[in-house]
């Protein structure tokens, strides 16, 4: 749903609302549409709202970027990696750009990125000596369930989430495995707007995540379906929740 997308985008960055949805998703191939100033379909009308769009990207930093990089000051002594998580492209190459900016050497594990270049990252990223990087961006949907970075990182942040439990959760997986040190801990920040759809997000994850411990607790049915909760139910709980604060 186009409308829920657009409600994730502009919980992280309002700059991505100029793009088109398949831009911000998949591969950045279209910039030649922001340079000749062609906007989205949603976006042809000259209002108020749009003008600020339009410049927020030339006279703000997205706060989820500045607090990922207070974060990163906090969490990257000796020699700790960290990985962090984003469902949106272009999310991810404007925060390595960002980063860039701020000294960090950041790699990308997303879709564009070749096999051959995505098995060198994973390598040295998870090799604990290796210090030529200690900064992945990924997109969980890239990143195959088959691999596995605990042995080097042991922090994952998420830029962002959407309502896929499963995702979320094999996303965590990537740097967690049992056998790991008791000393050593397994840490996992979230970047969450106040006042968005992010909230929303983050209470039907934990709500989804304590029904499927029930099932393997055997507190509920086997067979109890989790239901794979409906895009238009999170947009109608922003709303109660927006026309709640606003009595």
């Amino acid at each position: 749903m186009t409308e829920f997308i657009r409600l994730r985008q502009a919980a992280t960055d309002p700059g991505l609302l100029l793009r088109p949805i398949q831009e911000t998703l998949l591969a950045d191939d279209y910039a030649w549409r922001m340079a000749s100033g062609l906007l989205p379909e949603e976006f042809q009308t000259d209002s108020e709202i749009v003008q600020k769009i339009r410049t927020y990207r030339t006279s703000h930093v997205p706060p989820k970027f500045i607090a990922i990089r207070d974060l990163l000051l906090q969490i990257l002594g000796g020699s700790e990696k960290a990985i962090i998580w984003t469902i949106f492209v272009q999310n991810a190459k404007n925060l390595q750009t960002y980063l860039h900016a701020a000294g960090y050497n950041v790699e990308l594990l997303i879709g564009e990125v070749d096999q051959p270049s995505r098995e060198i990252i994973v390598r040295k990223f998870n090799d604990p000596q290796d210090s030529d990087f200690r900064i992945v961006i990924a997109n969980p949907f890239a990143v195959s369930e088959s691999i596995s970075l605990h042995k080097g990182c042991h922090n994952a942040i998420y830029l962002e989430r959407d309502y896929n439990c499963a995702s979320f959760l094999q996303s965590k997986d990537r740097i967690h495995r049992y056998g790991l040190l008791p000393d050593q801990p397994t840490n996992y920040y979230y970047t969450i707007s106040i006042d968005s759809v992010d909230e929303i997000i983050d209470d039907r994850l934990s709500e989804k995540i304590r029904r499927m411990e029930r099932i393997i607790d055997d507190e509920i049915p086997l067979f109890s379906r989790l239901d794979d909760l409906d895009e238009t139910d999170i947009i109608t709980s922003l709303i109660e929740d927006y026309a709640r604060r606003t009595q």
